[in-house]
């Protein structure tokens, strides 16, 4: 897996596609915000097409890896399902309350993303700090399934203990035609992504299926660039428009991604000197694991947000048209963290650690 030049500039060009973004949605005809609007939903399908393709979907992520067996990796599978799916959804329950406000529809928004742990650019962004990025790319279907099956109970069990208001997320279901063809924007890519990596019936087709997965890779960034800069002119707007409402999730985001990291860090950190007699992560795999509690899956959940926003304002919910700004905030911050993050963890070198001793 090698760098493009465009890949190791794309933090660059993220944020100075959103700033093309803010502008136009700023200082243009509102009209341009609701032709972007309208847009959104085709570019992120093309985006969600290419990052699936990178997903090795039915490839045999548990085979050998660099030589070494696929059980070296259960340790660092184990932790990274034990930290996104456990420690991070009660690090947000902890946090969330704290900045709810006047708005659970908002804060619902804010919890699918932070709930959700990346399966895309953290891959690149984990290889640019140095972490094991081929490691990582390998559990991705098993992180993408994961969440499908977990964010509903967790969410639920926000519900119940009050995080979350009965009153609103009771308007959502059942959902109406228009929310599941909004689904479909992340269903048809995956499925597309899955058919063209098992094309390998024949040469021809595979040949195809391969000339399909370069381009893919190829226009990655641009592709991106393009969703960022339709993304900021739709709703930036919004986001001046209510800044009450929004602005006090910018020390949210900021504040999860740092205890999220310390959380990444440490624990598997301190487990190698508290487990004896297990194989210690290496380095590379604690800083894909740090990466990955900390970048959220905004993306992907998009759909699924704009799906829920929708039939929320069908039922009059106040604050539901701020559902996809939530989102894109998380967004502008989250990269601000990983430029930070790759910093920090870049320098960091392997210390040699002794061999436990049987007793």
């Amino acid at each position: 897996m090698t760098d493009s030049w465009g890949e190791r500039h794309q933090s660059a060009f993220y944020l100075a596609s959103m700033a093309v973004g803010v502008v136009l949605s700023l200082f243009c005809p509102p009209e341009v915000s609701e032709v972007s609007d309208a847009l959104v939903p085709y570019a992120l399908a093309v985006l969600l097409f290419a990052n699936f393709m990178g997903v090795p979907f039915g490839r045999g992520q548990e085979r050998e890896r660099n030589g070494a067996p696929a059980a070296a990796s259960r340790g660092f599978t184990l932790w990274l399902i034990t930290l996104n799916f456990i420690v991070v959804p009660l690090l947000v329950m902890i946090l969330l309350p704290t900045f709810l406000g006047d708005s659970s529809v908002i804060a619902l928004a804010v919890a699918l993303v932070v709930l959700a742990p990346c399966i895309d650019y953290v891959v690149v962004f984990t290889r640019y700090a140095g972490g094991d990025s081929t490691l990582l790319l390998r559990k991705t279907p098993l992180l993408l399934g994961l969440q499908i099956l977990i964010i509903p109970i967790w969410t639920s069990i926000y519900t119940y203990i009050g995080i979350f208001a009965y009153k609103d997320l009771g308007s959502i279901f059942p959902l109406p035609a228009s929310a599941y063809a909004a689904l479909l924007v992340v269903m048809i890519p995956a499925l597309a992504a899955y058919l063209v990596q098992r094309a390998h019936h024949t040469p021809k087709i595979a040949k195809y299926a391969k000339t399909i997965s370069d381009i893919s890779e190829t226009y990655m960034v641009g592709i991106m660039c393009v969703l960022l800069t339709l993304m900021c002119t739709a709703y930036a707007r919004r986001i001046g428009e209510a800044p009450q409402h929004l602005v006090h999730w910018v020390p949210f985001y900021f504040i999860f991604a740092l205890c999220a990291g310390m959380l990444g860090f440490l624990l598997p950190y301190t487990a190698r000197y508290a487990v004896k007699n297990r194989k210690p992560l290496t380095l590379k795999e604690r800083k894909a694991i740090i990466f990955s509690v900390v970048t959220r899956n905004a993306l992907v959940m998009f759909p699924v947000i704009l799906a829920l926003s929708e039939r929320l304002k069908e039922q009059r919910v106040p604050q539901a048209d701020l559902m996809q700004p939530a989102v894109l905030t998380q967004t502008m911050v989250e990269l601000i963290v990983m430029i930070i993050l790759v910093r920090i963890l870049q320098p960091l070198r392997e210390e040699p650690v002794a061999e436990p001793q049987n007793e």
